[in-house]
């Protein structure tokens, strides 16, 4: 059993970097630039680097990369962003980053929901002074 436990600790863990954007493109292509910009987005999808772009309601959309290695997901997702961006004014349409690239981690123990980094770290700082008081 313990060494069950160490295993699924030192295991890496899957980060998902998510980064809602809007794009528009009031032109005459309209939605079809829009598709071709975000087809252009999705090709930058590789094995280690997966992509994925949901619309959440027009024109927000959610752009999110599945990895084992953030520093270089969030480099990706910057790329996926710059060429969307390039893609999308050809056709005369705006990207706007609305958030900055969040990291999330999927953690085993509460079945793959999502948890926040940012969370988790004030999660267990706060514990750590309530332990000392």
């Amino acid at each position: 059993i313990l060494f069950k436990n160490i295993e699924k600790r030192l295991k890496q863990q899957v980060v998902t970097i998510r980064c809602p954007v809007e794009c528009t493109c009031f032109d005459k292509e309209g939605i079809i630039a829009i598709k071709k910009a975000l087809k252009k987005g999705l090709e930058l999808s590789t094995d280690d680097f997966v992509v994925k772009i949901k619309l959440e309601a027009a024109p927000r959309y959610m752009l999110t990369l599945s990895t084992l290695k953030p520093t270089e997901g969030i480099k990706k997702i910057q790329e996926v962003i710059d060429e969307i961006t390039k893609e999308i004014q050809i056709y005369g349409g705006h990207l706007i980053v609305k958030e900055k690239p969040k990291q999330m981690i999927s953690d085993d123990r509460t079945k793959g929901d999502k948890v926040s980094l940012e969370k988790a770290t004030k999660a267990t700082m706060s514990g750590h002074k309530g332990n000392d008081e």
